[in-house]
């Protein structure tokens, strides 16, 4: 006999059956119709009559009261939808289910009894009178289910129908969702496009009316409607429909939140309740907005709402941070709509900028797009957000946020701003600032786009005539300084050796990141003050950038010799400022000038005037090394002041980069077994786990970070492999409870042979899909190469994925899980991420997102089916920056990560002028030998590849890009190919012109010196080729050198 989930799914039709997986979290009862005629006095009392079907009354046998919906119209597909929407749900402030009946033309759900009907009836039927409390709670708990419903399920539910008639109260009026009849399971995507748009007049999203595109900011905008109903106490349309109540109050909002007061029920509005309407009313406001970007998520609402329960709003004295603009705001019934106005919009969001050449990318884009905001003397009431913290408030709001100092220092004065909702920001208010404003906004706005974990990245800014403001998020633990010396509120605080290592090297990253931006681009203000904590063992940089907005120098303990005479800051200066910070990282004592309440010290002078065997008598803090010390601590502490004192070096030129300073921090923290290159532990378990998530290890200590760990999900085989077995799949009555790329060990207990009906899937393409799904999958052979078989897989739903069935790997489970979760923690803009692996005996497959445009190898050499691609200079520069990029993201994962097989068939093109890395590490899963063509002389007599022959090997990536010919591999039968460094060699610099450089670069048109920047990208390629691997320059300084060329 079926199973009766299996029975609701055949109800839908074939082709969208994979979208409706029944799985329940609670237990459901498939009734009979004869009992359920039994329980409701063969159908005697009617509760309603809806759109596809009707309402009945029934008593269980322990007495317990049910609603029975019978679909009367036999309507089976929206009987099954409904059904399976509502059993994944299990919610106190939904309406539980608690059975279905699926017998022929008797399609019933039976759902609990909720006795005191819709508050649609309570608000405009009844005259009973609801206090502001009462529907506040009401409005909470609605939102409570709409953001479990929208974020905290395995699957996400868009309900499509949010009104008052849809919402159930019980006898203690508390309120509960029902009517599941339209709602979606967003289980293939996070966006929906129907052509069938049904939903209720005066509460459906109008942009979903317009495009058919529905997302669970449908459901925020319909239940911004509810919330005008809950505090006007008015229905969403009149009777004769000639206006709305969003569309009356759209417009009296327009006028300033005053105007709306008119509209508020008489019954709750007080005088001591006003402000709590009024918050209310904006929220609404926020929800109503015809921009789906500007609508906050449930989640947000539902904290909003639930602040307003817990504070009502008060009178408050507040610190005139602000009172400038409050001062020269003009009424907002005189406002003109910004987005009309032609006038300068002053309060903006930090926008990405075009990356620079040589900036490390990740994948979050940096804070938000331009957003336009208001000049002081026209504030509006438009949203400021950031896709990283996905807050999102008006202006109006920071305008009335209570404020409070946090201190006075270089570039201004810090104040901590809390906003009525109890979100906190920190505010800095800029002195001394001479920039006009177009230059303000372009150096700001490349603040903005430096995103890393370890760089407190910025919000928002503010540009007047007199005012010039930066916003922070709050970093709870405070900084260095504090942590150091202590402040008015608290005394120092303990800090051990693997503490001060791990700071430095988090500090270093962040310095290091900045540095990437681009040969100019510094901190150029680096202070103990600067060093946020972020956790016992971790830190952020903060205020990067700001020391060049205006005419303040940084603090004289920190900064180097050449600045007294030269204002300008540089990479050099922010190295030595570096050192000083490690030297008080280990005294604990202050630099010169550095604290009101201390002289402070010359440290590196201080420091070099006290001889090295006295370092541990003089030099330490005391209390470090009072420590109980483990063996070879006290040897690595000596080394980091060494470094430190390299960092302040008088002269400029010795001092070593951010890159190696990160480097030999990392070094120090191995060698006293403080720093090693972790990996990660996957859940325990007793039973062998074959199907995995590629999970974030620990991070390696020079590793690249972006600001938030990307998720990734499970590697099933595709098509190809589909003898694999699944016969456990149904062996179990329930179903797995696994969430939608969960953390790491989510679905980790699932082998191949007990997939269950999980759904899996990955945040970096928001596609899920079942086991099943991948296994089914039709399957093209792309290509066989050096590591396995590549085959484009091609789900049922038409999404496409690329697996990589690997051979000749002969490592053991662990060894082999350990190693892929490695590489899948490299995640950058310029390396094909691995989204999921599978492991076996007998098989290993590696599973990619699919690139549609190909590989430069496709592009340069053409393929048997297509003929070459025409590459102009700037896609070649550009290609060659990208890739230059995406191998140095892999070898800041640390000294032993590189990538192994560079050649331009591992280049995907992912735009004209953009490329990424594909297949890096897979060369050490067996025993493979990298392209010959490709290969550096070392690795040709040692098996070992190594950050400096990836070096060789993307120099020959160089050359092939330039003169478009094949390495000495052969691609087809007829291809010979070209040992490319002796040819290019063999030919003097002056003939390169004449015999090197690919014909067709040379026949486009040229741009004046652009001949002479093909010439130099040779030559660096010529020196990535250099026979003495010790030569060769780093992946880091190529991607410089490269970014060079290209500005030239």
């Amino acid at each position: 006999m079926d199973h009766p989930g299996n029975i609701v799914t055949q109800l839908i039709q074939e082709e969208h059956r994979s979208k409706w997986v029944a799985r329940s979290n609670h237990n459901v009862t498939c009734f009979t119709e004869a009992e359920i005629r039994r329980f409701t006095n063969n159908y005697e009392t009617m509760l309603g009559r809806g759109g596809f079907g009707e309402v009945y009354e029934g008593v269980l046998e322990d007495k317990s009261m049910v609603a029975v919906k019978k679909f009367i119209y036999n309507v089976k597909e929206n009987f099954a939808k409904e059904l399976i929407v509502h059993r994944e749900i299990n919610h106190k402030n939904v309406v539980r289910l608690v059975g279905y009946c699926v017998d022929e033309n008797a399609l019933m759900v039976v759902t609990e009894y909720i006795p005191k009907g819709n508050l649609s009836n309570i608000l405009h039927h009844d005259n009973i009178p609801i206090a502001l409390d009462i529907r506040l709670r009401i409005a909470i708990e609605c939102a409570e289910a709409l953001a479990y419903m929208h974020s905290q399920m395995y699957t996400q539910v868009i309900h499509g129908d949010i009104k008052p008639a849809n919402i159930l109260l019980d006898d203690g009026l508390s309120a509960k969702i029902s009517d599941f009849g339209i709602s979606r399971l967003v289980n293939t995507e996070n966006t929906l496009y129907t052509l069938n748009v049904i939903g209720s007049i005066g509460y459906m999203d109008p942009l979903f009316t317009q495009s058919g595109r529905l997302t669970a900011k449908s459901d925020v905008y319909s239940f911004g409607v509810v919330l005008l109903e809950l505090i006007t106490r008015k229905k969403a349309r009149t009777e004769d429909g000639k206006i709305g109540l969003v569309e009356s109050f759209s417009q009296s909002l327009s006028k300033g939140i005053r105007r709306v007061r008119e509209m508020f029920d008489p019954e709750i509005v007080t005088s001591s309740d006003m402000k709590t309407i009024e918050e209310i009313a904006k929220l609404a406001g926020k929800c109503l907005k015809m921009e789906l970007t500007k609508r906050p998520a449930m989640l947000e609402v539902a904290e909003r709402l639930r602040k307003l329960k817990k504070a009502p709003h008060q009178v408050q004295e507040r610190l005139a941070l602000f009172s400038w603009i409050r001062k020269n705001k003009q009424d907002p019934a005189e406002t003109p709509s910004l987005e009309s106005s032609s006038r300068s919009q002053n309060m903006r969001t930090v926008a990405p900028v075009k990356m620079t050449p040589s900036q490390e990318s990740n994948d979050i884009n940096p804070t938000t797009a331009l957003l336009q905001k208001s000049s002081s003397q026209n504030v509006g009431t438009f949203i400021i957000s950031s896709t990283l913290t996905g807050q999102s408030f008006e202006l109006e709001d920071l305008l009335q946020a209570s404020a409070e100092v946090l201190g006075k220092g270089t570039v201004g004065t810090t104040y901590k701003a809390t906003l009525d909702s109890g979100y906190e920001l920190v505010v800095k208010r800029l002195k001394d600032v001479v920039l006009p404003k177009a230059e303000f906004e372009q150096h700001v706005t490349q603040i903005g786009a430096i995103q890393n974990k370890h760089v407190v990245p910025l919000r928002w800014y503010y540009y007047s005539k007199d005012e010039k403001m930066v916003v922070y998020d709050v970093i709870l633990m405070g900084s260095l300084a504090k942590v150091l010396y202590g402040d008015q509120g608290s005394s120092p605080a303990p800090l051990d050796w693997e503490q001060r290592s791990a700071i430095s090297l988090a500090a270093a990253r962040g310095v290091e990141y900045i540095h990437l931006a681009g040969p100019s681009s510094c901190h150029g203000n680096i202070k103990s003050s600067n060093i946020l904590l972020t956790g016992t063992h971790d830190a952020c940089v903060s205020e990067h950038g700001l020391i060049a907005l205006g005419m303040s120098s940084s603090v004289s303990g920190y900064r180097a010799p050449e600045l007294i005479n030269n204002r300008r800051v540089s990479q050099k200066a922010d190295v030595y400022s570096f050192g000083v910070l490690l030297l008080e990282l280990l005294t604990r004592k202050a630099p010169t000038n550095s604290r009101k309440d201390q002289e402070g010290v010359d440290l590196p002078r201080w420091v070099c005037s006290v001889v090295r065997e006295e370092w541990t008598a003089e030099v330490f803090d005391v209390e470090l090394i009072g420590r109980d010390q483990k063996d070879g601590e006290e040897e690595c502490m000596v080394r980091l002041l060494q470094l430190a004192i390299n960092c302040c070096s008088q002269d400029a030129n010795s001092r070593p980069t951010m890159p190696k300073v990160v480097q030999q921090i990392e070094e120090i923290g191995r060698e006293s077994k403080l720093a090693p290159a972790k990996t990660p532990s996957l859940e325990s378990s007793s039973s062998s786990q074959n199907v995995r998530i590629v999970a974030p290890a620990e991070k390696t200590p020079s590793q690249e970070r972006s600001g938030s760990t990307p998720k990734t999900g499970i590697v099933a085989p595709a098509k190809a492999l589909s003898h694999l077995s699944m016969s456990s799949q149904e062996s179990s009555g329930s179903t797995p409870k696994t969430g939608i790329v969960a953390p790491a060990k989510a679905l980790s207990h699932l082998s191949i042979q007990n997939v269950g009906t999980s759904i899996i899937g990955s945040a970096m393409t928001g596609q899920l899909f079942d086991l099943k799904d991948l296994i089914g999958a039709s399957t093209e052979v792309l290509g066989k190469g050096t590591v396995g078989t590549t085959y484009r897989a091609t789900l049922d739903s038409g999404y496409e994925l690329v697996v990589k069935r690997l051979k000749d790997v002969d490592l053991g489970e662990a060894i082999f899980g350990r190693l892929v979760m490695l590489f899948g923690t490299i995640q950058n803009k310029h390396v094909a991420p691995l989204l999921w692996y599978y492991c076996s005996k007998d098989e290993k497959l590696l599973v990619y997102n699919i690139i549609p445009m190909g590989s430069l190898a496709k592009a340069l050499h053409g393929d048997r089916f297509c003929g070459p691609a025409p590459l102009d200079w700037e896609q070649r520069s550009a290609i060659s920056l990208a890739a230059a990029r995406g191998v140095a993201a892999i070898h800041l994962a640390g000294p032993t990560s590189c990538h192994g097989n560079i050649k331009s068939s591992n280049i995907l093109l992912t735009g004209t002028h953009d490329a990424c890395v594909s297949e890096h590490g897979l060369i050490t899963l067996g025993m493979y030998s990298n392209a010959p063509g490709y290969r550096a002389p070392e690795v040709t007599r040692n098996r070992w590849v190594s950050q400096e022959s990836d070096v060789y090997s993307f120099g020959i990536l160089l050359l092939e890009l330039l003169t478009c010919k094949s390495p000495l591999e052969k691609r087809f039968q007829d291809d010979g190919g070209v040992d490319l460094p002796r040819w290019v060699c063999s030919i003097t610099p002056e003939e390169w012109r004449a015999e090197v450089f690919d014909v067709e670069l040379l026949a486009r048109g040229q741009k004046d010196g652009k001949e002479e920047c093909m010439v130099r990208l040779m030559q660096l390629g010529l020196k990535c080729c250099s026979q003495d691997a010790d030569s060769r320059p780093t992946m880091s300084d190529v991607a410089q050198r490269i970014e060079e060329i290209g500005q030239s």
